[in-house]
């Protein structure tokens, strides 16, 4: 991302003018920003389709929240319930994660321009005008931290994880309510296709796609 950053510059620039931008800067805290920068462009891109699955859940809850079944645990038939109340849940749990996830990207949103190759610059920059004109929330608090603190990501790893680990959870629910022996769910064409061999059965390939996502 940095080199296309670089080229892009000197292109609608020119090399004199894209140079100067190295003025109390180096690659390694150039190259951090523009990660930063990627990072937070694919998050704008990722949270209107998180909130829109939780919304989904949502009106299925509020769709189903009297339509009575039977709570397997252990796969074994234990007590009553209804299909809203399984959905609630399931949207309580995504909707943790999504706020795990806000909070994890919080670490992305601290400018490390200014931090130079890892001890900063003599030359006196402005880190604030930087930060303002980027968008970012705040600077980074040491030079170090800047350009060699790149393992705060896997924070975000982690509640991206668990997240898809709620989803695959509740499509092997469902997966489990398409079979013969619930039928709970009927599973439409346009999310299953015939078996190439067996013709009574119709194979649910949607939910075995999302599951193995």
């Amino acid at each position: 991302f940095y080199i296309e950053y670089e080229n892009f510059l000197t292109e609608k620039t020119s090399a004199s003018v894209a140079g100067r931008l190295h003025t109390g800067r180096s690659r390694n805290d150039l190259f951090a920003t523009v990660f930063r920068l990627h990072n937070r462009s694919l998050f704008k891109d990722l949270m209107p389709l998180l909130f829109a699955v939780n919304a989904k859940t949502l009106t299925l809850a509020d769709k189903h929240k009297k339509r009575l079944n039977v709570v397997h645990t252990q796969l074994q038939p234990a007590m009553f319930g209804t299909f809203g109340h399984f959905f609630a849940g399931v949207s309580c749990a995504l909707l943790g994660h999504i706020q795990q996830i806000q909070n994890a990207f919080e670490m992305n949103e601290l400018n490390p321009l200014g931090s130079g190759a890892a001890v900063g610059t003599s030359i006196k920059i402005s880190t604030s005008t930087t930060t303002r004109l980027l968008g970012f929330k705040d600077e980074v608090k040491n030079s170090i931290q800047g350009v060699a603190h790149y393992e705060y990501t896997l924070g975000l790893v982690g509640a991206l994880a668990a997240y898809a680990a709620v989803l695959n959870r509740m499509f092997s629910t469902i997966h489990i309510w398409t079979t013969a022996e619930f039928g709970y769910v009927n599973i439409g064409a346009a999310a299953s296709g015939k078996s190439s061999m067996l013709p009574q059965k119709r194979n649910p390939f949607l939910l075995e796609g999302i599951k193995a996502k």
